[in-house]
């Protein structure tokens, strides 16, 4: 292709729509003839090579990809380079992997070359890799015949490589070699493993794999001369902890196997990342000596905060309490020294145990208020896994109340009464033996299940299920399922009323959809004036969406005088953070709440769950159609 070619094929991969003659002349400050004529030739070349140019009259030129991967090949051998990103995201990897790992400043000319796209094209992805950078509080600067580079401090550089190199892990196409070959990591993993082993310190899997990555990105850093740099208070105070120790032995090994020299400010940052990932055990001395009220009082904050909101106590969970403690030690390190933690299974623990997930964002949105600090997404996750046993240790202590409701007499009553108590003592509180006449006008909200051997007319807050007059092994078996699985889902449908279900929401971004979805609710439900505000502070803590279309924003405050659930359907799919979502379920709270929200999370985990379920919901938006999917999760 000449040159012409060349940019007339940029500028329609990069454009929306089709691109006339007279247009692309413009773009390239050529004649409509000039274009014309380099048009025909581009039609041949690219026929045999992935593509089709289609030109219509008063119309213009459309590329069309018909083989994604032959055209690539092509475009690889016009820029002489194996590898091309052909996606957007790609494409923006490639620009921030460029950038971050470039001394020098990179002209945005050789960028739209090596990425065989348009300047404008290059421009809106720049804009992107800017919004990326500045999360990092990293920004691009701009120098008049150089070009571009990143700016920022050596830390919050290295902090974006590691996010970065996660994010990349699977790709075999990386900027800078070095970092990213596996005989360098599988040496540093045997280092520092060594290490650990001799000072008998404790880490994860998946915090060791986090340190090596730390040091990858410093001897590759450290041989160009950056540094990071510590002002000396800070590097007095680290030396005088144990991990500095553990951080000089590995500053020797690292030196003898890479040739580089860690200054001492380096060993005082490798310290704090071993503050703020080595593991504590409860039988450790050295715990029981680190630890002070300050941890204690976090804790309790975290605890407070949760029964204030939820009314759930885990004070008494001395378990959860020791597991905090010893969790929350690390997490001050890393947040005092501004490290970063990933948690490979973030995904599962937000959509498989949402509820575990919500009463740690709750914990720690307190925390945050008190230290005045914001903690990612993967900090709320690992806190998380403490909650999931703890809660899992509430089910194996949960005891029902039961009413059974019995027309045959006394007799068979009580026996009925006897062989409950006697199969299930494990899971039973209290029982109740009433009539069908008596069932019907009784407050039935203090129990849990009602056990019938009539049918019943009307309906009950509380779930019903139909047994025979003397046990059978189905019927204890229909029971013991009953008890086994705690969700139970027909209990939270008087939080979900049919007056706070609203479709036809339309909204093309996260904030829109929140703000038209709260006016229409304000519409039927007393609001205070901050509520919308609380709920896209919420969001900016930590994002609400689920798998399959759904989010579920609220307030980290109780604001409301009655606790409800509203659902909102959107007209079309928007993206909420990085997924897409169409159905909200917003939950809001009163100040001592007692409702069971944990059904009601744990009923929308199975929800979700079945893809079918929100694709059901969305084709059908009735009320009618929501409880029968939640019920039949």
């Amino acid at each position: 292709m000449n040159k012409y070619q060349e940019q007339i094929l940029r500028e329609l991969m990069s454009a929306d729509t089709s691109l006339t003659n007279e247009a692309l002349g413009s773009l390239l400050q050529v004649s409509a003839k000039t274009i014309q004529r380099n048009t025909k030739d581009l039609k041949i070349i690219l026929q045999v090579n992935g593509a089709i140019l289609e030109t219509k009259p008063s119309v213009g030129s459309t590329l069309h990809i018909h083989d994604q991967n032959k055209f690539n090949k092509f475009l690889a051998l016009q820029t002489n380079h194996d590898y091309l990103p052909s996606t957007p995201e790609e494409r923006i990897t490639y620009i921030l992997d460029k950038l971050l790992y470039s001394h020098e400043y990179i002209k945005t000319s050789d960028l739209a070359n090596r990425l065989f796209i348009s300047q404008s094209c290059l421009a809106m992805d720049i804009k992107k890799v800017r919004e990326i950078l500045i999360k990092n509080d990293l920004e691009i600067i701009s120098k008049p015949n150089y070009g571009i580079k990143i700016q920022g401090s050596e830390r919050n550089i290295r902090l974006a490589m590691a996010e970065q190199y996660t994010k990349r892990r699977q790709n075999e196409t990386f900027v800078v070699a070095s970092i990213h070959n596996d005989s360098y990591k599988t040496m540093l993993n045997e280092v520092i493993s060594q290490v650990l082993i001799t000072e008998n310190l404790r880490m994860s899997d998946v915090a060791l794999e986090s340190l090596v990555i730390h040091l990858l990105i410093a001897i590759e850093r450290l041989k160009t001369n950056n540094v990071v740099k510590l002002n000396e208070g800070t590097i007095q105070s680290q030396s005088s902890k144990s991990e500095y120790q553990t951080a000089v032995l590995l500053q020797k090994e690292v030196e003898k196997r890479f040739g580089v020299t860690l200054p001492q400010s380096e060993i005082a940052y490798l310290s704090q990342h071993l503050s703020g990932k080595k593991h504590f055990d409860a039988n450790l001395e050295e715990f029981q000596n680190e630890i002070d009220d300050k941890y204690k009082v976090l804790v309790n904050t975290i605890l407070r905060a949760i029964f204030d909101q939820t009314r759930i106590d885990f004070y008494n969970d001395l378990d959860l309490k020791m597991n905090l403690l010893l969790h929350i030690i690390p997490f001050v390190n890393r947040i005092e020294n501004n490290m970063q933690i990933k948690n490979p299974i973030i995904n599962d623990i937000k959509e498989n145990h949402s509820f575990a997930y919500e009463l740690a964002s709750i914990g720690l949105h307190s925390v945050c208020d008190k230290l005045q600090i914001h903690v990612s997404e993967d900090e709320i996750s690992y806190f998380a896994l403490h909650f999931i046993l703890a809660l899992e240790r509430t089910n194996d202590n949960i005891k029902y109340n039961i009413l059974i409701v019995c027309n045959t007499g006394k007799a068979t009553s009580q026996l009925l009464a006897y062989q409950m108590q006697r199969n299930f003592e494990q899971k039973i509180n209290t029982i109740r033996i009433v009539e069908s006449y008596v069932v019907k006008t009784m407050d039935v909200s203090s129990y849990d299940y009602i056990f019938s051997t009539v049918p019943l007319d009307g309906s009950f807050p509380i779930p019903v299920h139909y047994i025979n007059n003397i046990l059978s092994d189905k019927d204890l078996a229909t029971i013991n399922g009953t008890f086994t699985h705690v969700t139970r889902p027909s209990s939270i449908s008087h939080l979900i009323t049919s007056d706070l279900f609203f479709t036809n929401i339309d909204a093309n971004s996260k904030e829109e959809a929140i703000s038209t979805f709260v006016k229409q609710l304000s519409n039927v439900k007393e609001l205070p004036d901050n509520f919308e505000e609380e709920v896209l502070e919420r969001e900016h803590f930590s994002s609400t969406e689920l798998n399959n279309l759904v989010a579920i924003p609220h307030p980290n405050k109780a604001l409301v005088n009655e606790t409800f659930i509203a659902v909102g359907i959107l007209n079309r799919p928007i993206c909420w953070n990085t997924k897409k979502v169409q159905i909200m379920f917003l939950i809001a709270i009163q100040p001592n709440n007692k409702a069971n929200l944990r059904d009601f999370y744990e009923s929308l985990v199975d929800f979700t769950m079945n893809e079918d379920n929100p694709k059901k919901l969305v084709s059908e938006p009735t009320y009618e159609n929501l409880l029968t999917l939640i019920q039949n999760a």
